[in-house]
């Protein structure tokens, strides 16, 4: 009964901050040492509300995809239902300290001068994103598809 209801609530409260705070949640694509990560996918965290739901509804993340929390020291895997692999970043979005396959249940705390944390899949940060301490990145608002719009009309005999 409790882990229904820590389960509904962290629902709802997910819902609430991501739907009060759109600029919060925004796409964006990673630049690794100035390589462009293609296809990735990163979700910027920076209200309160979103940094504090984190990955908690998420049943996984997908490929080339993360939670990017900015402001953020430390990190728990509590409610969660997968390991991530946890890095941490300076101000400058360097790479400070890779922790690979957190375990659900465990806190993370970020060494001296951390400032964000990228939350990915576990394995990713080495195997998908090349990622290493003293390695730079970058987030770029993602590039959405362009959508063509054609009408066609095709004369009709009869």
């Amino acid at each position: 009964m409790i882990v229904l209801i820590y389960t509904v609530f962290a629902a709802v409260l997910s819902y609430l901050c991501v739907a009060s705070d759109s600029k919060s949640a925004r796409l964006t694509a990673l630049a690794v040492d100035g390589d462009e990560a293609h296809g990735s996918s990163i979700v910027v965290a920076s209200a309160w509300g979103n940094r504090r739901v984190g990955l908690l509804n998420q049943a996984m993340l997908a490929p080339r995809s993360g939670l990017l929390l900015r402001d953020c020291k430390s990190v728990h895997t509590r409610g969660m239902l997968f390991p991530i692999d946890v890095v941490f970043l300076d101000r400058d979005d360097r790479v400070l300290a890779i922790h690979e396959a957190v375990d659900v249940e465990r806190v993370i705390k970020g060494p001296r001068g951390a400032k964000s944390v990228l939350e990915l899949a576990a394995g990713a940060a080495r195997s998908e994103f090349a990622l290493r301490p003293a390695v730079g990145l970058a987030f770029r608002p993602a590039a959405w598809p362009k959508v063509r719009t054609e009408i066609r009309t095709t004369a009709v005999s009869g």
